[in-house]
């Protein structure tokens, strides 16, 4: 889960050729209980809310600065084994540009550890496929919290997944009728039971934007064409190339929050 995973899996075996010998990717440095925040000046609610299981779920909502009407809502899910801190910053930056934000701990991670629920102790790749999927409940009851907000606008919704929580991100996005656009950052081919692939074409058209290190271009490529040969030629996935200043935390790419701010404020916001 620290290793981003070359995105050529994701595509029909011919394009597995020279798939062994493509550059390692930068790993997702994991926040500890003392992340600190990037901008001190940035407000953030700490909320909890119940899943249709019964499960409480831990979040973080950065509520919109002051703009007219209600703002757009942004749901940002984060890699496994990972937590909310760990986004903290591109929660601020999206907060700042007038989104309204919610960072969930998943079940078993970060605020949202139980004795039932706790990544660090799960094993095999069984348990962690069981625990994944039942993050999708987190998710469901995640946006059903965000839109009964009177300052969110419930019915525009963008989700942006890191690592592993990419595969949960595009899942939901197929779900929610209201998701106007998918981000996902260092994206996992296959984590946990999940296909990307197969849930970026079932997206059908739905803006996408894949932002990955240099070395996963002609990956993305791929997947592009794919989606769109399955979509009736309509290209709806885009790549943006990260660089990232540490490579042990691709977050650290310090255009990131610039061009997904950019990104989703062209599907989200169109009128501005």
């Amino acid at each position: 889960m620290l290793k981003t995973p070359c995105l050529l899996a994701l595509v029909a075996a011919p394009l597995l050729a020279g798939a062994q010998d493509a550059p390692a990717r930068p790993a997702l440095a994991l926040a500890g209980p003392t992340a600190l925040r990037g901008d001190s000046k940035a407000k953030f609610e700490p909320i909890e809310y119940k899943t249709r299981d019964k499960h409480v779920v831990h979040a973080e909502f950065y509520a919109p600065r002051k703009s007219k009407g209600r703002a757009p809502a942004v749901l940002l899910v984060h890699d496994a084994g990972s937590n909310a801190q760990h986004l903290a910053g591109v929660a601020e930056a999206l907060q700042r540009k007038g989104f309204a934000v919610l960072v969930p701990d998943l079940r078993g991670h970060g605020a949202s550890v139980t004795p039932d629920w706790d990544w660090t102790k799960t094993e095999t790749e069984e348990e962690k496929a069981q625990a994944w999927t039942f993050a999708m409940r987190d998710l469901e009851s995640s946006t059903d919290w965000l839109r009964e907000q009177d300052s969110v606008h419930n019915s525009n919704l963008s989700v942006v997944g890191v690592g592993a929580g990419s595969v949960l991100a595009a899942r939901y996005a197929v779900r929610d009728e209201n998701a106007r656009a998918v981000a996902l950052i260092a994206p996992e081919p296959e984590a946990f039971g999940f296909n990307l692939l197969q849930d970026i074409i079932d997206l059908g058209g739905l803006p996408v934007m894949i932002m990955a290190t240099d070395a996963a271009e002609k990956d993305a490529a791929r997947i592009r064409t794919a989606s769109a040969k399955a979509n009736d030629g309509f290209e709806y996935v885009v790549y943006q190339r990260l660089t990232p200043k540490d490579e042990g935390d691709v977050l650290s790419d310090r255009r990131l929050n610039t061009e997904l701010h950019k990104f989703l404020e062209a599907q989200a916001m169109p009128e501005r």
